[in-house]
């Protein structure tokens, strides 16, 4: 079994019908959730661009929602009894100030691009401060997507690497540069880390291969925002797969392919990045320790879309020691 006989993807015809058929005022709304209103401190020079997202929603529909935002709000939300998962500013924040000074010291010649919520925009003073490009969207999210996604609009960057990594990772952001630095010496196009969690039969399918708390490219990905809105629009028709053909069972449901909600970010990366991105070199880093019914179609797709693809395993396993001690 092939990948894409596994996998759903969305096909160039699937973005054609989308351009075709969607109707103004769907247009109108997709746009609005994908759009951005302004680029503040922009850094042109800036050779390597690292990609976040920054927002504040309930992560799915059933969480409920936030009242308006300001920033005495967003700072006091733990004493205001507003946190069910993370604190705002220490676990989103302040991160990306300290990633900021890091790369100031250390990198000038890397930049960090925030895609900004609209409803927090009183952050743009303490981005811009901090030396991060800021660019404001025209919403402020309705769950946890379109934010997680909006990140992803950085692989439309053309002779510029891209690495887009979670807000709350910005302090190990040289680790993560250094990847895709070293991708691009080697003559690949993209760096994933791909995720796999072995379900019951009843349970939903989760495997990534591209886990969004950490990618790189040196390529461009030619109209993401097209990209996401199609996947979008399909989904709300019915017309993007929400389910796999798991070798040995069948079909079973993908976690995270309901629109807003947690994991629907990767649902896209899965459905409409990877597929592309495949066909100019992937460098795959897998955790040691990682077993998947699915990582094989994964990497022979990897490998037959481009032979010069990659593997690297990475991180320690106890039974791998084992054996190897027996």
């Amino acid at each position: 079994m092939s990948w894409t006989n596994c996998f759903p993807v969305l096909t160039d015809e699937m973005v054609d019908v989308y351009e075709a058929e969607v109707a103004d005022a769907e247009r109108a709304e997709l746009d609005k959730w994908f759009g951005v209103v302004r680029k503040l401190n922009e850094r042109p020079e800036a050779k390597h661009v690292v990609a976040v997202s920054l927002f504040w929603k309930q992560v799915n529909a059933a969480d409920g929602e936030l009242p308006h935002l300001t920033r005495e709000i967003f700072i006091n939300a733990r004493e205001l009894g507003l946190v069910k998962r993370y604190e705002p500013w220490p676990h989103y924040v302040q991160p990306i100030l300290d990633g900021a000074e890091i790369i100031r010291n250390e990198r000038p010649d890397l930049v960090i691009r925030v895609y900004l919520a609209a409803d927090l925009e009183f952050l743009e003073p303490d981005l811009v401060q901090a030396g991060c490009e800021v660019w404001l969207m025209r919403h402020s999210s309705i769950h946890q997507n379109p934010g997680a996604m909006w990140r992803f609009l950085a692989l439309e960057e053309a002779d510029r690497l891209v690495t887009i990594i979670d807000s709350d990772a910005v302090r190990d952001v040289l680790a993560h540069v250094q990847r895709t630095e070293l991708m691009q010496e080697h003559g690949l196009g993209f760096w994933r880390v791909p995720l796999s969690v072995e379900p019951n039969a009843d349970q939903d399918i989760v495997y990534l291969p591209i886990l969004a708390s950490g990618m790189g490219s040196s390529m461009q990905v030619a109209d993401v925002a097209q990209l996401m809105k199609a996947t979008v629009w399909n989904s709300l028709r019915g017309t993007a797969n929400d389910y796999c053909k798991r070798p040995g069972y069948g079909r079973q449901k993908l976690a995270g392919a309901s629109w807003p909600n947690y994991g629907y970010d990767e649902y896209f990366l899965r459905l409409a990045i990877f597929p592309r991105v495949a066909f100019h070199g992937v460098l795959t880093l897998v955790p040691l320790g990682m077993r998947s019914l699915f990582l094989p179609m994964d990497i022979e797709y990897c490998t037959w879309a481009n032979p010069i693809a990659e593997l690297i395993y990475f991180g320690e396993d106890e039974s791998a020691n084992q054996l190897t001690a027996g």
